[in-house]
Formats: structure tokens, sequence, C-alpha cells
């Protein structure tokens, strides 16, 4: 069963005082209609006025019913008692004036009135306002009359308060009413206080302790007296640490151990509190949602306890950063205190759950397919707060009645994928707007993107696992999140995307990955996964589909995973290439161009070569190996290099953990670039089979992947200038220097190569 949510009466904005309205007739008289508007139209947070008519429901007390100790703690009836159904205040109307010739009558009718009331409302503490609608202005009989009246009506004479409307409903007089209400409704609550105060409770039934701390609690929340509603609240919550709980209750106990938590909290808040609502929540996670302190228990039955008590957590961490986020705009937010840590929490125990349900379909049977949800239902209404629907008052049913309700509790208990997706969405939120949460908001982003895998909306996923990806690779983190490896697999494996899969692929088999913890989870051994992700490279290659893994079967019907295999057929027929620049994969390709200065006038001194290195356990085979040079020059190609000559190798294998070094001489300058250029060796193209081409840019490369280069005279780019001289000294002023004279002599540099230089001494 899902966890109870906290009741709407139970929010401090939803708990007003109830005040009713009798004696008014707004539809045909239009005094009655402006004074009922000025009472129901309420600027007042904390009231409400309604009318009383034929179909206002009520409070009816319940039966009283036998209870065992520490079971039924609130009733369901009781929870909007005081805020729609039990008025603090009635303001019984009436259009009487003190001279009236038939006062008589009408103070025999306002006593009628009284007293029907009185047995209909059948609570002693509610107070009664006998408010008199006059015309005319005040009589001399006033005094002797009110005095008659109070006396008839058994009220005070504060309860009797005259309206004057023969200039209009005043604003000013409906605001003094409303003041004497309020007031009444203070000794209302106050009586209602006293009363259950001196209820006496049998030591040994915590649910009664527990029920009559919280009542006195939610009654002071009432009358606004919020410190001794915490204080009550408080002594509630700590009965529960009294409370030895059956496994059969605890679905009950922690249904209100979260409205009591809820009120702590909310009143902390309220204050502006937010540490020790913080620290008040600590205490609740402590004592319900520690495995090592709260055991689920086994009813209904082992996993469906998990499965309830993972989802009641999840409703408490959820709630605790909804009434956190009200507060957040006074609360100054860090790493450890701020909504997004409890929206996260709710993420990750809405995932537990979902993983607890799916593991319950190997529990289905005949048995499952048969049973229906009527059992779910209850018979009659629910007596108390988190009482199970099959269970008669708080006692266990027959043991026929429980395994029915047990099986279909298992039948139909269903994974929400949503729910999940919404707490890990807000809690990137609110990571967002904190400075120091980048770690948190990438985790909770991994998350969200495994979530809506399960949903089986990868297009989205992809976008949030790359990006979270990209964030870790820049800060060189990937090491410590290694399954985003694999999920990264998975959505270029359903979105069918061989490039991208081939890139995946050739990380994953980096022995770092390959020998980690979540890589034989997954797969049993190194072994076994490193020959998965070589024959599923090499199908590609191929062109064929890659196989699917079993971890990415859980979510796909038979008929998902052939249209997968289909879209693939249809994606590997066309050639594609694989940038593998910026990735560390199991071979590498790298060109440099040997001379020994950067600037030379002979581009026969220079000379090129191309490793491609394989650290595969097995030789790799290509069909063709293309290395590829640009030539740029500012006179010749103003505005971008353009290709100068390709160099290719065929039909070769490099040998498993080795690498081949292929040389070969520059080609020749063209005449047009003998002014000076600038040649770049810029891509290596390495080619499997006939359709997929991995690319390496050159230009990207800092040469220290292999111990034996000389870093002086490897180079990715050299200036080629055929000029003999390409910088020319030339003298400005020609003069006559006697011998031993000193004299000031003016000399130029002139440039009559294509580059600029610099650093000239």
């Amino acid at each position: 069963m899902d966890a109870i949510t906290t009741p709407l009466q139970f929010i401090h904005a939803n708990m007003k005082r109830l005040y009713l309205l009798t004696g008014l007739d707004p539809t045909n008289d239009r005094f009655h209609a402006d004074i009922s508007n000025a009472f129901i139209q309420n600027n007042d947070p904390s009231s409400r006025y309604e009318l009383l008519t034929a179909q206002y429901e009520q409070f009816e007390p319940s039966d009283k019913i036998d209870l065992r100790p520490n079971v039924g703690i609130l009733r369901v009836n009781w929870i909007d008692k005081y805020t729609l159904r039990r008025p603090a205040v009635v303001l019984i109307f009436v259009d009487l004036e003190w001279d009236d010739p038939n006062f008589n009558e009408k103070k025999t009718e306002c006593e009628s009135k009284i007293h029907s009331l009185k047995q209909t409302i059948k609570c002693q503490e509610v107070r009664y306002l006998l408010v008199l609608i006059q015309r005319r202005d005040s009589s001399p009989h006033q005094s002797e009359r009110a005095t008659e009246l109070c006396t008839a009506c058994g009220l005070v004479r504060t309860q009797l308060v005259p309206l004057n409307v023969s200039e209009g409903v005043k604003s000013h007089v409906i605001a003094a009413i409303k003041r004497s209400v309020s007031d009444f409704s203070q000794q209302f609550y106050q009586a209602i206080h006293k009363k259950i105060r001196t209820r006496r409770v049998p030591e040994n039934h915590i649910n009664l302790m527990i029920r009559n701390q919280f009542k006195l609690g939610y009654i002071s929340e009432l009358r606004n007296d919020l410190a001794s509603a915490m204080s009550f609240y408080k002594l509630a919550f700590d009965k529960y640490s009294e409370a030895k709980i059956p496994d059969e209750d605890k679905y009950e106990y922690l249904a209100v151990a979260s409205i009591i938590n809820y009120k702590i909290c909310e009143i902390y808040f309220s204050r502006g509190n937010a540490i020790d609502a913080v620290t008040q929540f600590n205490r609740h996670e402590d004592k319900f949602m520690n495995k090592n302190k709260f055991k689920p228990g086994r009813y209904p039955s082992e996993i469906l306890a998990d499965v309830e008590h993972a989802k009641w957590c999840m409703r408490e961490y959820a709630t605790f950063g909804h009434i956190f986020v009200e507060a957040a705009n006074a609360v100054v937010l860090n790493t450890s205190v701020n909504p997004g840590k409890y929206f996260h929490s709710a993420g990750e125990f809405s995932e537990i759950a979902n993983n607890l349900i799916e593991q319950l379909k190997d529990y289905y049977g005949a048995e499952h397919q048969q049973v229906t949800t009527d059992i779910l239902l209850p018979v009659a209404p629910l007596i108390f707060l988190g009482q199970r629907p099959w269970r008669p008052n708080v006692f266990l049913a027959d043991p026929s009645v429980e395994h029915r309700a047990r099986i279909a509790l298992e039948r139909y208990t269903t994974v929400n994928y949503e729910q999940s997706s919404i707490h890990f969405k807000r809690a990137i939120i609110h990571f967002k707007k904190i400075e120091r949460c980048s770690r948190q908001m990438r985790v909770a982003e991994l998350q969200l993107a495994k979530v809506l895998a399960k949903e089986k909306n990868f297009e989205a996923a992809l976008i949030v696992a790359e990006r979270v990806f990209i964030m870790m690779r820049e800060v060189n983190g990937l090491r410590f999140y290694v399954p985003i490896y694999f999920l990264l697999y998975e959505l270029y494996l359903a979105v069918c995307d061989p490039v991208k899969l081939l890139q995946i692929i050739l990380q994953i088999l980096d022995n770092d990955i390959i020998n980690s913890s979540t890589c034989i989870s997954i797969f049993g051994s190194a072994a076994e996964a490193t020959s998965y992700f070589l024959t599923c490279f090499n199908n590609v290659c191929s062109q064929q589909p890659p196989t699917m893994v079993p971890f990415f079967l859980r979510v796909l019907t038979d008929q998902e995973q052939n249209e997968i295999i289909s879209r693939w057929q249809q994606t590997l027929t066309q050639p594609f290439r694989v940038d593998l620049t910026q990735f560390k994969t199991l071979f590498l390709a790298e060109g440099y161009i040997h001379i020994d200065s950067e600037v030379c006038s002979n581009e026969a001194e220079a000379e090129c070569e191309a490793r491609i290195q394989n650290k595969f356990l097995d030789s790799i085979g290509f069909t063709a190996a293309l290395f590829v040079f640009h030539i740029f020059s500012p006179s010749v190609t103003p505005q971008n290099p353009v290709e100068f000559f390709t160099h290719s190798i065929e039909n070769f294998s490099v040998p498993a953990n080795e690498f081949l070094s292929f040389n070969f001489p520059l080609k020749p300058i063209p005449a047009d670039f003998h002014g000076g250029c600038e040649v770049t060796f810029s891509f290596i193209e390495l080619k499997i089979g006939n359709f997929v081409t991995f690319v390496f840019d050159n230009r990207h490369r800092n040469f220290n992947r292999f111990s034996n280069i000389i870093h002086q005279i490897a180079r990715e780019s050299i200036r080629v200038i055929h000029s003999e001289y390409p910088l020319e000294l030339i003298q400005e002023n020609v003069q006559t220097i006697l011998k031993g004279d000193i004299c000031l002599l003016k000399f130029s540099i002139k440039n009559n190569g294509n580059f600029a230089f610099s650093d000239i001494t």
C-alpha cells in the first residue's frame, strides 16, 4: 500500500476556526445578504464563516470500541472535526427591535432556536452569540429587555450583540463582532483543551497517550498558541520511543508518526528555525528510516513490508523538501541544508521501492492472476488513520482474508518511475541554486537518466547522461562513476547510434573499466565482459546488429527488442566515421614530422612517421590507413588550409599490445608555396572493413604517449620557406665615418617571406 499523505486539514494554512451563521436569508433580504457577505468574505486566514443550512453535516461522535494497547491511534473522523464539523461559535441572527410590540414572541422564538441548536450540536463547550439586526436607533427599554432576553436564552450579556443597519452594514461594526467571536472561540478551545487533559488514560495504552498529546497540540495550534502546540507534539513524538510495535500495526504507527513530525517541522519553519526543523527531521530519520534501528517487519509479507517502508520514507523526504521550499527564502542554504538533499533522498527511496516491486514479479503464480482488487477496497468507512481496508477495526482479519489481501497487494503493486523522475528533477533544480553542490547535482542527474531509461524514454535519458559524462570528464572524475559507461552503452544501443556505441565500447574495454566491480557485477567476470564487448565491436564493424545485454532486456518486450534489431539493420547499411580523438581507447594513432628545426628551407630533410598502437588482447586487422596532410600559406590560401597529400597503407594488422610504425617522406612543396608555407600532419584514418572508419585528429596530440619519441624533433607541423634569404638587413642612412668618430647608424630588417618572425636577437 502507498504511504498516506498528510491530510490537508492538518496543514497549518488550512487549520481555520469554524464559525456558523444562522437566521440569515440573503436571497430575500438585502441587509441579510450584506451581513452574510461581510462575514463569509473574510480576510482572516485563521477563521472561516459558513451558513448553517439543512444540508450542513454535523460531527457525529463515534461509537466506543474496545482497543488493545498500542493499536488505534487517530480516528479518521476526528481529522476534520474542529475545522469542518464542529463550530467554535454559532452566530444566531434575529430581526428584533427593542420596542417591538411582539417582543415576547420573538424572545420565545430566540430561546427555542438556541435550545434546538444545542440539542443538534450536542457539545456544551460551543459558544452562542445572539446578534439582533435592528433598523432603528436605541430605545429606553434596551437595557431592561436585553437582560430579559439573556435570561430567557441562558446567555450572558456579552453574548448579546445589537447590529444596527439603518445606515447600512458598517465594516467597523462587523470587525467588532468578529473580535467578540474570536474571544468566545478562545473560551471554546480552552474548554476542549481542558476536557482532553482531564481524561484518564491507562499507562499501558501508548496509543491513547499519543492520541491525547496530539489532540492537545492540535487544539493549541487552533488557539494560535504555537509554543504549547510544539510542546504537546514533541511529547507525542517521544512516546513512540516507548512503543513496542507489532509488525501488523507498523503501517498505522508510521502514518501517525509522519503527521506528528510534519507538525513539529512546520512550526519550526513558521518561526524561522530551519536548523531546529532539520534537527527534528534527523531524529525522525534516525528512528524510522534507519533499518538498523527500525525493522519494517514481515507483514503482510517481508518484501511487501520493505516496499511499504521505502514508499513511506520517500513520502517523508518529499514532504519535508516541500515545506523546506516554502521557507527557503528565510534560510541560508548550503550543501548540507537545502531542499534538494531531501528530494534526492525521496527519489532514491522511490527507486528502492521500484526495485523491490520488480522482484515481486518472480513470485507471481496462477493465484495472483485470479485475485481482484475488491479486497483492497474498504467495505465500511475506515475508523483509524492507517487502518488496513480489509481489517475490521484494528484487529487482524481471518487468515484466509489476510492471505487474499497479501496476494492482491503483490499483484497490483506497480512501479512508478514517473514519481522517481519528478523527485530527481526537483533535486537538480535546487542543487543548481547552490554553488558547491555540483557533485550532488551530477549524481542526481545520473540517477535521473537511469530512471528515464527504465521509462523507455531513451532520448531524454541520453541527453542527461551525455551532459553528466562531459561534466565528469572535464573534472577528471569518470573513474569514480564507472556505471555511466554502461548506462551510455545501453542508451546508444537503444537509439541505434553506431558511432557513439563504438566510441563507448572502446572506452569500456580499458583495463580500469573492464576490471571494475560494476562491470563484474553485471557480467560475472572481466573476461566475460571483454568477450561480450569485443563481439559487439566486431558485429558493428561487420554490419551486424550488436547483441542485447541482460540488464537491458529487463525493460524491453520481445516486440521492442525486435524493433531495435530491425532499426540497427537499417542503420548499418550506410558507411560511418568514428572520431576517437578525444577518447582514451584501446587503439591509438599519432603522426609526427621529424626535423631539427620548426622552420626549414628544404622539405626533403623532413621525415614523416605514423604510429598505431594496439592495446587489445588480440591483433587488429585494418583494411587501410590514410595519413592526411594539409598546407597553408597566407598569400596562396588566405582563408583555411587545404589538403596537401594523403599517404595510404592497405591491409595490415597490429599485434596485441604492440604498435606499428610507418615512415615516409614529405611530398615536395608546390611552387606556389615556395615563398613560405606551413605543412601539418592533420588526420589519421583507420578503416576496418569497407564501412567503418576511425578518425584521429592529429592536431590535438601532445606527443607523450610513446616514451621513445624525441620531443625536440617530433612535430605535428613545420614551416617551409624556399627563399635563400627571407630576412634582409638594409642600412637606412649612408654616411662617411672618420676614424675614431662615434655616430648613430640606422638599419631595417625586411621580411621577404610569407610568415611573420618574432623574438629576433
